[in-house]
This record gives C-alpha cells, sequence and structure tokens, in this order.
C-alpha cells in the first residue's frame, strides 16, 4: 500500500479526490467532482451515448432515460455523438449542440457550444457520428461569432431602387405651373406628406427588421437573455 492508494483495487481518498504533489487539497464547501449529474431528461434518450442538453448544460446519456424522468449524465470526457452528415471537422473545430435536431455541428448560430473535436472527420454525407471532448457546461458567450449580419449601406431608404423619393419632384409633378390654384396646391402638399410617411414607415421597418436579428443573435451567443 503507498499513500491512500492500494494498488488492485479503487483508489481511497482520504480527503478529497483531488491532489498534489504534495498533498490533499479539500474546501469545506467542496460536494463532488461534478463529472457526473442527475439531471431530468430534456427528451428521450432510449440508449447510452446520446446528447441531451439541460439548460446550458451538456451532457452523454449514461443509460435508457425517458422524457422529465431523472437519468445520469457524462459533462465531460470525450464521446462519439451523433453530428450532422455532409460536415467536415478539424481537430480543434469548435462543436455545437443543434438541439432542434438532436446533433452536433461546427455551425455557431446553431446552438450552445458543447465542446471541440477531437478527430479528423471527413464529409461524407453518411458519416453521421464524430468525437467530441465535452466542456460540460456553457458559459456566456462560449458560442462564439454568430452568422455576420450585414451592415445596413449607404443611407436608410426603405424603398425597392434605393433611393427616397424626390419630395420636390413629387410636388412639382402636380400640374398648375407657376400659378397653381388652391386646391393643386392642397393636392402638392398631400402628396408631399404622403411620399414622406410611406418612405418614413419603410426606414422604420428596415431598422426593426435589423435590429430584431441582431437581438437574435446576441440572445444565441448568451450576451442577452431571451426576451
Amino acid at each position: 500500500m503507498i499513500g491512500a492508494v492500494t494498488f488492485g483495487s479503487r483508489p481511497s481518498f482520504t480527503a478529497s479526490p483531488f491532489t498534489t504533489g504534495e498533498s490533499n487539497m479539500t474546501t469545506e464547501s467542496f460536494r463532488a467532482p461534478g463529472r457526473y449529474l442527475t439531471l431530468a431528461a430534456p427528451y428521450d434518450r432510449l440508449t447510452s451515448g446520446l446528447g441531451a442538453q439541460v439548460g446550458s448544460i451538456f451532457g452523454v446519456s449514461t443509460d435508457t432515460v425517458l422524457n422529465t424522468v431523472d437519468g445520469v449524465f457524462d459533462t465531460e470526457g470525450i464521446h462519439e455523438i451523433a453530428k450532422v452528415g455532409s460536415q467536415a471537422w478539424a481537430k480543434g473545430d469548435k462543436i455545437y449542440w443543434d438541439n432542434g435536431n438532436k446533433r452536433c455541428t461546427t455551425d455557431s448560430a446553431a446552438g450552445i457550444l458543447i465542446g471541440v473535436a477531437t478527430e479528423v472527420i471527413g464529409s461524407g454525407a453518411g458519416v453521421v457520428l464524430g468525437e467530441v471532448k465535452l466542456i460540460g457546461n456553457a458559459t456566456d458567450m462560449s458560442e462564439g461569432p454568430q452568422a455576420a449580419e450585414a451592415a445596413l449601406a449607404g443611407t436608410l431608404t426603405g424603398t425597392v431602387d434605393g433611393t427616397l423619393a424626390d419630395i420636390a419632384a413629387t410636388a412639382s409633378a402636380v400640374v398648375g405651373g407657376a400659378t397653381p390654384t388652391a386646391a393643386q396646391v392642397d393636392t402638392g402638399i398631400a402628396l408631399a406628406v404622403s411620399t414622406i410617411v410611406s418612405g418614413t414607415n419603410l426606414q422604420l421597418k428596415e431598422l426593426q427588421t435589423k435590429v430584431n436579428a441582431v437581438i437574435a443573435k446576441l440572445v444565441l451567443a448568451g450576451i442577452l437573455d431571451a426576451p
């Protein structure tokens, strides 16, 4: 017997499962290493080795567990998990969990970061498993860069041809020339105001669409809470 470990048996720890070259270390608040967690399954996992996301925790089932039933999930180590077919991986690629399709992907917009690829995988359609070194949980902004959101080019126009309608031209096009009647002036003003209102509404819609797209990506990246 050497220290607290007997060869031929499982290690016996006197204070903590963590040791250094000099002494065992622990704290009053330590409860468990945290690799294996008992979690309510978010969906059926009908065999061991299937991935599951519970909030910001990702783990792999250690046994069959049905939806909402407590099961034990492994949140660390290297696991072979379902992946997107026709997607090549390189060692060290960040791997994300597509919770809707229950599979791994290199697409950062698909879901939370769960780990890194530990093997090179070709892009064959039939390659639907990949080795992933899990990180256990997703921290803020762990998803990494999201797909680029194009900037609004030039001035806001809200029009199909890219130019805001010429208000002066709209007004001058009204009949009456240099000496319009009161009715013609009223018509010209009404047309100009209508053009301004219509163009402004389109601009506001353009801004709203762009802002909502940016907010959605900030939520996915974990920077903002979902509304």
